[in-house]
């Protein structure tokens, strides 16, 4: 055997290291996606799960998100109650925000994306939500197209019949 033929295997071995490597390389990729995916969906999770609690464990908070869920305005509330409202809403769409967020950069799971995403459909066609919506100035501490898709989903969909007076 000569030179050239010893050069030409080393070539075609090189080539198929590359190549190797490459689809090495590539499935780690993958594997880091979907890895960073279900860290984001169950990040997500475990923070609507604590909401969920805080709700569970406190009559007050029951009590005010049961009648915000059974079309009270946010001018039904007492001032201590608006600001406790406030807070949780604050808390509520800083989650919503954060699946945004994690859609918009295709960390989002189609179908969480879509669970959440009717969620938040369903919650701001009530009154009390949207009146406390309609009080973030210019989407202060929400990123701009966050702030716009909620304000699109105020202005399409239908409110809520508000309570019987």
């Amino acid at each position: 055997m000569n030179w050239e033929g010893i050069a030409a295997i080393g070539e075609f071995v090189s080539a198929g290291a590359v190549v190797a490597s490459l689809i090495y390389v590539g499935v780690q990729i993958r594997q880091s996606v979907r890895i960073s995916r279900a860290e984001a969906q169950r990040a997500s999770s475990d923070q609507y799960t604590k909401l969920s609690l805080r709700r569970s464990d406190s009559p007050e908070l029951r009590s005010l998100w049961t009648r915000a869920m059974t079309g009270a305005r946010l001018g039904d509330l007492t001032a201590d109650e608006k600001i406790i409202m406030g807070i949780e809403l604050q808390a509520l769409f800083n989650n919503i925000s954060m699946d945004f967020n994690n859609n918009e950069m295709g960390l989002a799971h189609n179908a969480h994306w879509l669970a959440i995403s009717n969620m938040v459909k369903m919650f701001v066609a009530h009154p009390l939500i949207r009146d406390w919506w309609a009080t973030i100035p210019n989407g202060v501490g929400f990123h701009l197209s966050f702030f716009n898709w909620i304000d699109t989903l105020v202005l399409d969909n239908e409110p809520m019949l508000e309570k019987d007076s």
